[in-house]
């Protein structure tokens, strides 16, 4: 009965329309993300700037510390760091 109730041609622009939303609102969410992530990384930046004086010793505490937190994460070894 319901099928009978649906125009094909408007199911299927209706379809188009929820994808292109999904679509931008994935989109929007990316960039969001992006942007935290650059300002995560800026500020963890800052710190190891303020703190230079320590040494490559530093890093690598910062790096074991951070791994043993967050075991998941990329992008925090010692060489990105």
């Amino acid at each position: 009965m319901i099928d009978m109730l649906m125009n094909q041609t408007d199911y299927l622009a209706t379809i188009q329309e929820i994808k292109a939303e999904i679509k931008k609102a994935q989109y929007k969410a990316t960039v969001k993300v992006n942007n935290e992530l650059l300002l995560l990384y800026y500020h963890i930046g800052q710190a190891i700037n303020r703190h230079k004086a320590w040494g490559d010793t530093f890093i690598e505490h910062l790096f074991r510390d951070l791994w043993l937190e967050y075991p998941d994460a990329k992008g925090y070894s010692v060489r990105n760091l």
